[in-house]
């Protein structure tokens, strides 16, 4: 399914065309299914133990779903900021336009994706024992 929206996002996108309500809910529910799987995934790796399942084998696991989980939020960040919010073209004063609510809808989904991330990536600083940013220069 998310190759399949990812494609129509592209077809859209380079016509300027904005996806639908319904298309739109479609890229929406794509994402979170792929990745809400792959966040529960990880939760229960990072959770628990295992019996009769060596360490290593759990740790080996976990970089894989890691890397998907990551892989599946750049994918639709890169969707979302590259091709579906710069046609979204709404100017100031502009509240009674529906891209607005567009505009809005892609920005939460932004926001969703990057603290998923920021999630597993906390937590995998943590378990390397890197310094985390601060935001001080």
């Amino acid at each position: 399914m998310i190759h399949f929206m990812s494609e129509l996002v592209t077809k859209k996108s380079e016509k300027n065309e904005q996806l639908d309500l319904e298309e739109r809910n479609l890229l929406s529910v794509a994402y979170k299914n792929v990745v809400g799987s792959k966040r529960s995934s990880w939760r229960t790796l990072t959770g628990g133990t295992f019996a009769g399942v060596g360490h290593d084998a759990v740790t080996k696991y976990l970089k894989v779903v890691e890397k998907e989980l990551e892989d599946s939020c750049k994918e639709v960040l890169t969707i979302l900021e590259e091709k579906l919010l710069p046609n979204c073209t709404v100017g100031a004063g502009s509240e009674d336009n529906p891209e607005v609510e567009t505009e809005v809808f892609y920005r939460k989904m932004c926001g969703d994706y990057y603290r998923y991330m920021s999630e597993f990536l906390k937590e995998l600083a943590a378990r390397l024992r890197l310094p985390r940013h601060t935001g001080d220069r």
